[in-house]
Formats: structure tokens, C-alpha cells, sequence
């Protein structure tokens, strides 16, 4: 897996120039929106696959240069450096109207992925096609030679009326291995074997062979008759099937690989750092419960899968190092049904956010007003009780008073006293609403910086200012994928 290049300067640059013609509108807005879905599959997802599924589609809607640049880095990142070499290769050709330091960056891109490709002669006695690892590549006589992805390579030459011929071949980043193969004839036609596996990284062999890694692409092409085919990984308990195939003919296999807790083999521990709380995670199609630490896993490729009700699965191979811990970090898309219902809950709580530090501030703001209006009023109310309190006093108008004046008396004192509790009670009210104000206004300010995120699953948008073909780059790592994030638009 190659990591990224300190590309921060330059990429933050790149696809900065406005697009050449433009094409109709709702190809643009397709491809707009296949580009953004790439994106957010490659950054937030950690999907490869699925990115360049969208960034082609994108680039057959409007082919431009900046969107073929994205399907050759996610090419790199798949491990195909043979297709990234081309479409970089079709970049640098083709610029556009890409700048000489953005085209500086794609030849940087290439050269890397130029040290991952190595290069295949090969000659047949008869015109035969040639397939590499399950795959057809070329046929022969070839014109040149055949670009493969550096490593050790399953090469197959198949000739009508002609016996298949087999063999392995070592290439090195950047070298050329000659390969001459001579083809018996026969009556007979090719037989085809599918094979599968449940896990990656197997080395297959037939009849003592080796005929490629898994996952295959294609089929395995051998003569008609009886054939061994062995599975073998380190770590894992080796299989081996017998089978059958007359001229012509197809059959297929199928391996289930389990660990072999005896073998003495490399391991390593592989740390999932996932967007959602209680997943569960399945390796190797072995379903291992609810992620919650680390999983001790025999060193080399993994099919891991992560899975959590509402949201859609999320599936990738992790290459686990020997003797460390790897991290992967896997973000989980909701289904519709579970985004709209977060996000109305989200919306709510937000809403109720607003209400309560508004409505509270508000009611704070008035309680406090209102207390402090009385506070006044109720200094002079009391004063003026003390007054005729004064008159109840030995030598007071009120003292020794007797029939209608001590009736008078009584009603000036309860109407003083009437005058400081109704100021009193608006005092005490506003005191009160005060309270309740700052008590709304912490719950409000409590589930705004709090609350979900309504927008959390959206990929972010551009700003106003990077519309008509301003595009800004992030690159990282993410675990073991190099991850990028990209804005723009067409």
C-alpha cells in the first residue's frame, strides 16, 4: 500500500482552473453529485471501490482531466498501479487545462506508481492469448511488453487446439522478465476452474503450481482431466480439493480457511476506530460479535466487514502488520430511514436548544427588570407602614384611639401592609422568573453544545467562493488507506 507524498502545498491548488465547456446541465449536476458521492466514500467510508465506481461514472458524464487524476490515485490506492499508470500516463498527455505545477503533481503520482509496475516479454510458438493471474492481458504475437503489477505472477498461454501452458515469473518494480512459452497440441479444449476462498492473501496451486493469490479475477485455466488444487496461508490450516473437468468444460471450488491455533506464524492486532457505538465486526466472513478492543489476527490481508442496524455495512481489506497494532478507521453511512430520523431528532433538540437559551434569556432579562423595578417601591412601602406603625405608638394619633378613629387606624395599617406584600410578591416574582430564566437559558446552552449534529452525515459543501471549479485537498492517512478529501465543483 502506498502512502502519500507531502502533497498538502500542491494539492490545495489543484483542479483550480475553471472547466473547459461546459455540458449540459443535468449531466453536470450528475456528475457533480457522482464526484461529491466518490468523495465521501473514499474519506468518510473508506471505500475504494465504490469511490471509483462513482468517479468513472463521473468522468463519463464530463471527462475532465482533474476527475480522470482522482481515478488514477484511487487506482494506487487499490493496488493497481498497472491502471493507475495508464490513467496518469492519459493526464499528462492530455493536461488540459491544468497548470504546470498541478502537472508536476501528476508526474509525481506517476513515478511512484511507476515503481510498482514491472514489465512481462513473452513469446509463444502459436498466436496464443495470455492470461496473468485469471486475467487476459494480451495476446501473442504482442506488440509490447505487458505491464504487470510487480511480485510473483501466475502467467497462463492458451491456444485453440492447444494444451494450456503454466508458469510463475518474479517481476521487479521497473525490470522486464522474458517468459517463451511452447504449446503442445492436442485435441481437447481448456478446462476453467473458479475458485473462492474465504479469506485474501491465499496462494493458490494447482497440481503443485502456484496460480495466483486470492481474491482471483477471473478463472484458472488448465488442461482436461484431474487436477489437485491446494490453498495454503500462513497461519491457517491448509485445503486441498480433487477435481474433474472434461474438454472444455468449468467447474468451481470452494475453500473455507480456518486458523490453525498450533501454526507458528506471524500475528498482529488490528484496531477499529468506528464512527458508530456497538457495531459488530465479521472477519473472513466469521462473524466475531460486538466490536470492543483490539482483534489478534494472523499477520497479512483481512476481509473485514463492520455492521450496525440502520446503517449500511461497511466492507474493505485491512493488510494487518506483524507484530504491531493496525488501525482502521471505519465510518458507517445510515440508511434514509435512520439519517431522517436522526436528523429530525437532532433538528428538535437543536430547536429546543434555541427555544430554551432564548426564551430564557428573555425571561432572565424580564425578572431581573422587574426585580429591580420593585426594589424601589417596596423600600417606600415599608417606610410608609412605619409611619403609621409610628402612630400606634404611646403619644401616637393612633394609641389610645377609640370607636371610629381605631377603625380609621386599623384600615390606614392593613392598607401599609397590603402596599409593601403586593410589592413584595412582584419582587419575589421577578426573582423567581430570574431563576428560571438562567435555568432555561443553561438547559438551552447545554443541549446546543451537546446535541447532534444535524449535519453530521453531509458531506461538507463548498464554500461560495470554490464553486465553478475551485477544489481544495486534504491528504492523509487513515490506518492503513491513504484518504483525501477533495470539495468542489464542475
Amino acid at each position: 500500500m502506498t502512502r502519500a507524498l507531502p502533497l498538502a502545498a500542491l494539492l490545495a491548488s489543484l483542479l483550480s482552473t475553471p472547466a473547459r465547456a461546459a455540458p449540459p446541465e443535468p449531466r453536470r449536476a450528475e456528475a457533480q453529485d457522482r464526484f461529491d458521492r466518490g468523495l465521501r466514500l473514499l474519506e468518510k467510508v473508506g471505500d475504494p471501490p465504490g469511490a471509483l465506481a462513482e468517479f468513472r461514472r463521473a468522468y463519463d458524464l464530463v471527462p475532465e482531466t482533474r476527475t480522470l487524476f482522482m481515478i488514477g490515485v484511487v487506482y494506487g490506492i487499490m493496488n493497481r498501479p498497472v491502471d493507475a499508470l495508464a490513467a496518469l500516463d492519459q493526464v499528462l498527455r492530455e493536461p488540459g487545462s491544468l497548470t504546470a505545477e498541478q502537472q508536476a503533481l501528476a508526474r509525481t503520482r506517476r513515478a511512484e506508481q511507476a515503481q510498482r509496475v514491472g514489465f512481462l516479454q513473452v513469446t509463444t510458438n502459436v498466436p496464443a492469448i495470455i492470461e496473468v493471474d485469471g486475467l487476459e492481458v494480451a495476446r501473442t504475437p504482442a506488440r509490447a511488453a505487458i505491464a504487470v503489477t510487480a511480485g510473483t505472477r501466475s502467467v497462463v498461454a492458451i491456444s485453440p487446439g492447444h494444451l494450456p501452458a503454466r508458469k510463475e515469473a518474479t517481476v521487479a518494480g521497473g525490470t522486464t522478465v522474458p517468459l517463451s512459452f511452447d504449446l503442445a497440441p492436442t485435441d481437447l479444449l481448456a478446462a476453467h476452474i473458479q475458485v473462492t476462498v474465504n479469506l485474501p492473501g491465499a496462494d493458490l496451486y494447482v497440481d503443485g503450481a502456484r496460480a495466483g493469490q486470492t481474491p482471483l479475477t477471473g478463472t484458472i485455466t488448465v488442461a482436461p482431466g484431474s487436477h489437485l488444487v491446494d490453498v495454503r496461508r500462513d497461519g491457517y490450516t491448509p485445503a486441498r480439493r480433487e477435481i474433474t473437468l472434461g474438454s472444455g468444460a468449468a467447474g468451481s471450488l470452494s475453500f473455507d480457511l480456518q486458523e490453525d491455533p498450533a501454526a507458528i506464524a506471524p500475528r498482529g492486532s488490528l484496531v477499529l476506530a468506528v464512527s458508530e457505538p456497538e457495531a459488530e465486526v465479521s472477519v473472513d466472513g466469521v462473524r466475531r460479535g460486538v466490536y470492543r478492543s483490539p482483534l489478534s489476527l494472523p499477520a497479512g490481508p483481512h476481509q473485514i466487514a463492520v455492521m450496525r442496524a440502520g446503517f449500511v455495512s461497511s466492507e474493505r481489506v485491512v493488510d494487518v502488520a506483524a507484530a504491531s497494532a493496525t488501525t482502521n478507521r471505519v465510518m458507517l453511512t445510515p440508511t434514509p430511514e435512520t439519517r431522517a430520523a436522526y436528523v429530525d431528532h437532532a433538528r428538535a433538540v437543536r430547536r429546543w436548544g434555541w427555544i430554551a437559551t432564548v426564551g430564557g434569556a428573555a425571561l432572565g432579562a424580564a425578572g431581573v427588570a422587574l426585580a429591580a423595578a420593585q426594589w424601589g417601591p417596596v423600600h417606600d412601602a415599608r417606610a410608609a407602614r412605619d409611619e403609621v406603625l409610628a402612630t400606634f405608638q404611646p403619644g401616637g394619633a393612633c394609641s389610645n384611639a377609640g370607636g371610629a378613629d381605631d377603625e380609621a387606624c386599623q384600615q390606614r395599617l392593613d392598607a401599609a401592609n397590603d402596599d409593601v406584600d403586593a410589592h413584595e410578591r412582584w419582587r419575589a416574582a421577578g426573582l423567581i422568573g430570574a431563576g428560571v430564566g438562567v435555568a432555561a437559558l443553561a438547559v438551552g446552552a447545554t443541549l446546543l453544545l451537546t446535541g447532534d449534529d444535524p449535519a453530521r452525515y453531509d458531506l461538507a459543501a463548498a464554500p461560495d467562493g470554490e464553486r465553478g471549479g475551485r477544489f481544495a485537498f486534504r491528504f492523509g492517512l487513515s490506518g492503513t488507506l491513504p484518504t483525501m478529501m477533495v470539495v468542489g465543483r464542475f
